[in-house]
């Protein structure tokens, strides 16, 4: 149903996935799953920072990223980029 999160090799950071946002959109779900997917990266990876990234054409995972604070870093490649 989508990425909850992802490990990147080699690297001290974990990436919380959007893809399921735009199926959820439309019914209100899209911002209690993101928030449920960054809970449990937190929770499983409490050592490790955890990123998001959308890409800036997609503006319902945008808003959701929005919502779910954390610190907004420099885009890149046409992704937005949130650290938590």
């Amino acid at each position: 149903i989508g990425t909850v999160a992802t490990v990147l090799e080699g690297e001290d950071r974990v990436e919380i996935g959007y893809r399921l946002l735009e199926e959820c959109w439309g019914n209100g779900y899209g911002h209690a799953i993101a928030a449920l997917a960054l809970t449990v990266a937190k929770h499983e990876y409490p050592a490790r920072t955890i990123f998001g990234r959308c890409d800036l054409r997609n503006t319902a995972s945008l808003s959701v990223a929005i919502r779910l604070g954390g610190r907004r870093l420099p885009d890149e490649d046409g992704h937005a980029v949130w650290e938590w």
